[in-house]
């Protein structure tokens, strides 16, 4: 049996049924084909002229936790995405057309475990292959406007959209934010889970659930969360971008400030999703991308690196809405 859905605005087949989502029924001849297979077998395997051109490693140990293989000369896979924390591991392949993920995964690794991965970086990579413009961010919502927090790693996006949908905004996805179309300032809708670390849960609220794959990377130690908050219109236009700048240890308020067109650029080109992966060609797109959302304002926000300063970040955000 086949079940389809549609995730960042893509049509989905599986061959088992996937929870958290709804089902639907496809007739659309394009969809992206998601086949679980279960067993591991990579380690007995060897890609020639195979390069690894993103690593993650784990913190304190000699192993990544997260890789993306490039695979030279094989006529079936194109990428592998390597998941492994202590003794969890998992496989996520994405063949020659872009069309088909195949995943591989170990007896320690639950099986809802695996969907925050796929709906996450191995979708946002699929998406970016298929040259399709993607931000390495959150959006959320609130009375049918959206926001796009993005930032470094580490700089606290995923704190402030917890701490936005603790005060009433719904999440339209985390960590990637995929747009609907060229010259569009409309996002997709993405799976409804969010990463953070406990502390920031038990501050912003207990309204998580649904403990997923720990991602514990160099910088970050986090555990993945059903939102119970999430927008399910299928795309949302975005009001505004928030970039979080820097943390200010001189001052006990946040400061945000809209940024010029010439600086907007680079921030969002800096910020776009996985961009390590693409082409000349590609990239030279993604520039023409970006200066079709320059009528959309992109603030910086510099801000206390500390719980309490969300307050007054969050007042500041309805302020400019």
């Amino acid at each position: 049996m086949v079940y389809s859905y549609k995730v960042f605005g893509q049509f989905i087949t599986s061959n088992v049924e996937l929870p958290q989502i709804s089902p639907i029924d496809n007739d659309s001849p394009n969809f992206i084909s998601v086949c679980f297979k279960r067993d591991i077998f990579f380690d007995h395997v060897k890609f020639n002229n195979s390069q690894k051109i993103f690593i993650i490693p784990q913190q304190n140990l000699g192993i990544p936790a997260f890789e993306i293989i490039k695979v030279e000369g094989s006529k079936i896979i194109n990428y592998i995405l390597h998941y492994c924390y202590n003794k969890q591991e998992a496989y996520f392949t994405i063949d020659n057309t872009l069309n088909n993920i195949d995943i591989y995964w170990s007896d320690t690794v639950k099986f809802d475990e695996l969907l925050p991965i796929l709906f996450g970086s191995v979708m946002g990579c699929l998406l970016r292959l298929k040259n399709i413009f993607s931000l390495h961010g959150s959006t959320v919502a609130k009375d049918d406007e959206a926001i796009t927090i993005i930032g470094n790693s580490g700089s606290g996006k995923s704190t402030l959209t917890a701490y936005l949908l603790s005060k009433g905004f719904s999440l339209v996805s985390d960590d990637l934010t995929v747009f609907a179309s060229k010259r569009s300032p409309s996002v997709f809708t993405g799976f409804p889970c969010i990463r953070m670390n406990s502390d920031t849960k038990d501050f912003c609220s207990n309204q998580y659930r649904s403990f997923y794959w720990r991602s514990k990377g160099n910088k970050v130690d986090k555990n993945y969360y059903e939102a119970s908050d999430f927008y399910y219109n299928n795309q949302i236009v975005v009001q505004a971008f928030y970039f979080l700048d820097s943390f200010n240890n001189t001052n006990e308020r946040t400061v945000i400030t809209e940024l010029k067109s010439s600086q907007k650029i680079l921030i969002l080109l800096q910020n776009s999703y996985a961009n390590y992966i693409l082409s000349a060609e590609q990239k030279k797109s993604e520039f023409q991308f970006v200066k079709d959302l320059l009528p959309i304002p992109l603030y910086s926000i510099v801000q206390p690196k500390s719980f309490e300063c969300l307050e007054h970040t969050y007042t500041q955000i309805l302020a400019n809405q």
